[in-house]
């Protein structure tokens, strides 16, 4: 049972916090050392050197548990540092303030995107970028403007599907991976986010501070390096949004009409 715990935690737990981490794999480290401690019981030093010492008959049954001990607690630390390492991979892929996808992670999610437009699927790219953050920052200060991006993070990422990625790209820059999505259903989802965002305003003191975003989308297409091609044409999409009064969403030059 405890096995088929670790193992769960292992498959699931990626996304856990430190502290739940430690909680988690302390038990299983103290069952292993534990088994080592009674396996250790187990050998002494003989005449002919280290081995199970006076037990005479029950050597055998000795052996056995022996065995079992050791195996049970090899297989408790192998659990423990699976754990362990899935924690530093989502430490590595995440971003600390907004919990989100991080620029790194965001860009090889883009390369595997990329392959399987080669492949002739069809993928799109959003990035966003909220409107005024400076004017936020001035006016809530920075802990206002770290509330304002985690604000965002949460509000959106309810919404997208499970196969979107959702990362932020650094300061009050996002993006957003759409597989298997035409230019149309992106625009869609685009224009839903920003409505989205729109209507929840930041709770900060005893007032509400509305938060809007500029919105960039561009289809990948057959030849971009690694996506990054898509994320430029959406990044000046998104600056085109800007120059146009924010609060918009706009496709890349050269995309199809969008209908």
């Amino acid at each position: 049972v405890l096995a088929l715990m670790a193992a769960w935690d292992v498959a699931l737990g990626a996304g856990f916090r430190a502290g739940l981490t430690t909680i988690v794999v302390t038990p299983y480290l103290v069952l292993a050392g534990g088994c080592l401690w009674r396996a250790g019981g187990l050998l002494g030093w003989t005449p002919a050197g280290l081995g199970l010492a006076g037990l005479g008959a029950n050597a055998p049954l000795a052996m056995l548990r022996l065995v079992v001990d050791l195996t049970i607690a090899t297989g408790l630390i192998a659990l423990v540092m699976q754990r362990l390492i899935a924690r530093v991979r989502h430490l590595t892929r995440r971003d600390a303030l907004t919990g989100l996808l991080n620029r790194r992670a965001i860009e090889d999610h883009l390369a595997r995107l990329q392959a399987l437009t080669e492949r002739g699927c069809a993928n799109a790219v959003m990035v966003l970028d909220v409107d005024h953050f400076k004017r936020i920052n001035d006016e809530l200060g920075h802990a206002g403007g770290d509330a304002a991006l985690q604000h965002l993070a949460a509000v959106l990422g309810a919404t997208l599907r499970d196969t979107d990625c959702f990362g932020r790209l650094g300061g009050e820059e996002f993006a957003v991976l759409l597989p298997d999505t035409e230019l149309d259903g992106a625009m869609l989802v685009a224009e839903r986010l920003r409505e989205l965002l729109q209507k929840h305003p930041l709770a900060w003191g005893d007032k509400l501070w509305p938060i809007s975003a500029s919105f960039g989308v561009a289809t990948m297409r057959a030849g971009d390096t690694h996506g990054h091609g898509a994320l430029s044409r959406a990044d000046a999409a998104m600056y085109a949004a800007k120059a146009r009064g924010r609060n918009r969403v706009l496709r890349a030059a050269g995309e199809a009409e969008f209908a």
